[in-house]
C-alpha cells in the first residue's frame, strides 16, 4: 500500500504536490454525499488553478475556503450553495489532517 505520509519529504516543502493533493482530496470523506471522488478531485483544479505552483499549502487551502464562502454568499441558487458548502467543508477536513509526518 502507497505510505502517503512517509512520502512527503519535511522540511523544505511545505505543503503538498499536486498530484499528492488530489490523492488527499479523493480520500477525504464526505458526509453530506454530495460530492463523489472525481468532484473531490476536480476542486483541486477548480479552486488552486496553476499559478499556485507545483505545491499546495495549508495557506493557500485556507486562501480558497475564503474565497468559496465568498462565492457561497454571492450565489442566490440554494442548491449552488449547497454545493459550495460541501466543497467547504471537505477543503477545512483537508486542512485539519496532519500534512507532514
Amino acid at each position: 500500500m502507497f505510505d502517503f505520509y512517509k512520502s512527503i519529504l519535511p522540511g523544505k516543502n511545505k505543503g503538498l504536490p499536486r498530484k499528492k493533493f488530489k490523492e488527499f482530496l479523493r480520500r477525504t470523506p464526505d458526509l453530506s454525499k454530495r460530492l463523489s471522488p472525481k468532484d473531490k478531485v476536480g476542486l483541486e483544479k477548480e479552486v488552486f488553478p496553476s499559478f499556485f505552483g507545483r505545491e499546495i499549502s495549508k495557506k493557500e487551502v485556507a486562501s480558497g475556503i475564503e474565497n468559496l464562502r465568498r462565492q457561497r454568499v454571492q450565489t442566490k441558487n440554494w442548491d449552488q450553495r449547497e454545493e459550495l458548502q460541501s466543497k467547504i467543508k471537505v477543503l477545512k477536513k483537508v486542512k485539519k489532517k496532519p500534512w507532514h509526518v
